[in-house]
């Protein structure tokens, strides 16, 4: 069985920390932009993990949370709000 380096699979990579850095750094003037990044962490997370694997699972419950949440929230209430609600053991910073 071979196993790829996650940045041989997922190439345009998107993090929780990254996302926090863009909203502490005000680089997120529009919800848009940070629902892109947000759905890009969960498109790569999918890619990523097999369907099944506790991963991919808490990434399906994390995107669920978000969906419900984003027309209520604005970023930082809503990465807040979310990992209350799921948990944050599955996304951790790329290094």
């Amino acid at each position: 069985m071979i196993v790829h380096s996650y940045f041989e699979i997922i190439k345009n990579p998107m993090d929780i920390s990254a996302m926090n850095a863009k909203l502490e750094a005000g680089m997120y003037k529009e919800r848009f932009a940070f629902e892109a990044d947000f759905r890009l962490m969960i498109r790569n997370a999918k890619t990523y993990n097999m369907p099944g694997t506790f991963a991919y699972n808490k990434t399906l419950a994390l995107e669920s949370v978000f969906d419900k949440s984003m027309s209520h929230s604005w970023p930082e209430m809503l990465l807040f709000s979310c990992f209350q609600q799921v948990g944050h053991e599955l996304i951790t910073p790329l290094t």
